[in-house]
């Protein structure tokens, strides 16, 4: 079928070659004549402009990338290593129809049990060569398992009858320093945040300029989770962390400390090692199979793969991109190359006559190349328009570019302009060495 279609077009132009003048000879003896060339020199604008529309793509997706993988995360990976691991059934004893008394004894009985393996957990972590750091949390950066929760402060009136919501997350030990996230205000979590100690956060600088823009966040209070929950003091800020999205800006994030917290039924073990964390994981598997055969391991990453993780939509669709950009390229060098060819065969006589007239070599390859050229700006002309009706529609998969950048229609441009110097190149060569005698001799 390709071939029937794309052969019509050929094999009609053939049909009304001059048998006089094919028996003649001569380099003019199967020209298309002057519709068949215009036929050719449109193709070749298309083509032109197809490849200017997926280089403006290609560009501005690969810019959006190399902004969205340079964009501050809030934390530093290096050498940190995450993994998941099941927090142990309870062994605390119910009691049927318990007491106020009796409920209270069974909850600190449950959150000493957790605690116990929370420390134990961390105490075995901490044994590890080159372990420097060992955080808990409930969710991780670009983790998947983040949550939202009511957050009323004290004095704030909640606008139009809502309370605000924002992201939360609970944490454990080192949590702060192990993810490399910085402390701007106040202080972390310590040893004395725990169950039977005031509720206490911490929550990142979106958050403090989301609710307290003038005026300093810690030891504001609020409630997590709504009216009717206990106050709980803000006792530090820290710097904002993208946790869902890269391409997102960071939401307003709230810390609460895992030992004031009862529901987390797995964790994330945090682990910043002055080794590579590669070298981290066969080692760690060991230790924890030792001490707990029955938790396996799940989701062990590191902080890089966890980026890595989050750039791979956009990097995948950059290289798609990329690639038949680059294969319109190719094939636009191939039809300038063929059209600024065929011009040069059938002019022949033309240029034989124009250099006996005294015209030299130079003009005769300027003229050549100032053909390619004049079809490619054309052409870059239809992929500019394209360009600016169609990136519109890929805007949504932009970060810190805007779908009309002019730097990346401008080098789109450029490199067009390149490749149809380097097509024409070849042509305009063979056309300034032509022999004039031979040329009009034919006739």
């Amino acid at each position: 079928m390709t071939t029937e279609v794309f052969g019509t077009a050929p094999a009609l132009f053939g049909t009304k070659t001059d048998p006089g003048q094919s028996l003649k000879g001569g380099p003019q003896a199967t020209g298309l004549g002057r519709i068949g060339r215009r036929f050719q020199e449109t193709l070749v604008v298309v083509q032109v402009g197809l490849a200017m529309l997926l280089a403006v793509g290609a560009g501005l997706l690969l810019n959006s990338f190399v902004q969205l993988t340079s964009v501050e995360k809030g934390f530093d990976p290096t050498n940190v290593l995450a993994s998941r691991i099941a927090v142990p059934p309870s062994e605390v004893q119910l009691v049927p129809n318990p007491t106020p008394g009796e409920r209270l004894r069974i909850f600190a009985a449950f959150m000493n049990e957790r605690i116990g393996f929370y420390d134990d957990l961390t105490q075995t972590l901490e044994s590890l060569p080159g372990v420097e750091r060992v955080g808990m949390s409930y969710a991780v950066p670009f983790g998947g398992h983040t949550f939202s929760r009511y957050f009323v402060p004290e004095s704030l009136a909640p606008a139009d009858g809502e309370d605000p919501i924002i992201d939360g997350n609970v944490v454990r030990g080192d949590y702060c320093r192990a993810m490399g996230i910085p402390l701007l205000k106040g202080r972390i979590f310590e040893e004395t945040d725990g169950p039977n100690d005031p509720s206490v956060i911490v929550i990142d600088e979106t958050a403090a300029r989301a609710f307290w823009p003038s005026q300093d966040a810690v030891g504001r209070r609020v409630r997590i989770g709504g009216v009717g929950n206990p106050l709980s003091t803000i006792v530090g800020v820290v710097a904002d962390v993208r946790e869902r999205s890269l391409m997102d800006e960071p939401r307003p994030t709230y810390y609460r400390p895992l030992a004031q917290v009862n529901w987390p039924d797995a964790v994330f073990m945090v682990v910043r090692s002055a080794i590579d964390p590669g070298e981290l994981v066969p080692m760690l598997r060991r230790r924890l199979g030792a001490a707990y055969p029955d938790l396996p391991l799940t989701d062990v990453a590191t902080a890089d793969d966890l980026i890595d993780t989050a750039v791979a939509a956009p990097r995948l669709r950059t290289v798609i991109l990329f690639t038949f950009s680059a294969l319109a390229l190719v094939l636009a060098l191939v039809g300038i190359y063929g059209v600024i060819a065929y011009s040069v065969g059938e002019r022949r006589r033309e240029i034989g006559v124009r250099m006996a007239l005294g015209a030299e070599r130079g003009d005769i390859a300027r003229m050549i190349m100032s053909k390619a050229l004049g079809l490619t700006l054309l052409g870059i002309g239809l992929g500019v328009a394209g360009g600016i009706a169609v990136t519109r529609f890929i805007e949504g998969m932009l970060f810190g570019v805007t779908p009309y950048d002019l730097t990346t229609f401008a080098v789109a441009g450029l490199l067009l302009v390149i490749v149809a110097l380097l097509a024409s190149y070849l042509p305009a060569r063979s056309a300034a060495n032509v022999d004039v005698g031979v040329c009009l001799r034919w006739e």
